[in-house]
């Protein structure tokens, strides 16, 4: 039933919770496929950069894998495949995107994230993906 499923990272306590989670799901839906994505917010660009373009792609990219690493982690330690995939934009839009450019029929996420109103029950990126995701939603708080 659950063959494919996407697990959103953003680095914070709550997404490892949700990979751990996810980890421990996937193990009962063999074989499955599993993919990591990570949005990175979208560009701020001024008349006064103070980095090039691609200086600052750099390093988007350079924290990209930072983040990415420990939850690609956890699968590879429970012998489980996964892939990681970088998209760039609105998180919630982008996951909701890829889940159904993709053909996901599961995501599992956090609650909330790292970002400022992390505090709140269900973060901004959840709720956004729970309204337009193609497939259900497991959260993990």
């Amino acid at each position: 039933m659950f063959n494919k499923i996407l697990v959103p990272t953003d680095g914070s306590d709550n997404a490892m919770k949700a990979a751990t989670f996810a980890v421990d799901f996937a193990r009962g839906f063999q074989p499955v496929e599993v993919e990591i994505i990570y949005v990175h917010p979208p560009a701020i660009v001024t008349s006064e950069a103070w980095l090039s373009a691609e200086s600052y792609q750099e390093a988007l990219d350079r924290e990209a894998e930072r983040i990415t690493a420990a939850t690609l982690a956890l699968f590879e330690n429970a012998d489980l495949k996964a892939q990681v995939v970088y998209r760039g934009g609105d998180a919630g839009a982008e996951i909701a995107r890829y889940a159904e450019e993709e053909g996901f029929n599961l995501i599992i996420m956090g609650t909330r994230g790292a970002g400022a109103f992390s505090a709140w029950v269900v973060g901004s990126v959840a709720q956004k993906v729970v309204s337009r995701a193609p497939c259900p939603v497991l959260l993990v708080k």
